[in-house]
């Protein structure tokens, strides 16, 4: 059987040919959304009435693997009922912070 492994700063890490799978599915399509039963399809072959389910558990162990932590996610973005997101390289992994009111500049920036 063929092994996948990632590699995070010091510590490489195998994945199993499906959480592989899913990974190549969400970051081939970067800067799209995946949807559950498209994500299901291309990792699996298959659509399920439970797919959903299967699904979350595989991106949840892609973001265990990654690193990334769901309710601060950097990696993987879930879209509500519809699927998940992976952010092109470019985007940036977090949304933007909202600019300084005017008026709130530091005196020593002057």
């Amino acid at each position: 059987m063929r092994s996948y492994y990632i590699v995070k700063p010091f510590s490489p890490t195998e994945l199993t040919a499906r959480i592989q799978a899913a990974l190549r599915v969400l970051s081939l399509n970067a800067g799209r959304i995946v949807t559950h039963e498209s994500l299901l399809h291309q990792v699996r072959g298959d659509k399920r009435e439970n797919g959903r389910h299967v699904v979350r558990t595989y991106v949840k162990r892609v973001r265990q693997k990654l690193g990334d932590n769901p309710s601060q996610p950097t990696y993987i973005f879930t879209r509500v009922r519809v699927g998940y997101h992976m952010p092109e390289p470019s985007e940036p992994s977090a949304p933007p912070s909202a600019p300084e009111p005017p008026g709130t500049a530091d005196a020593d920036s002057e």
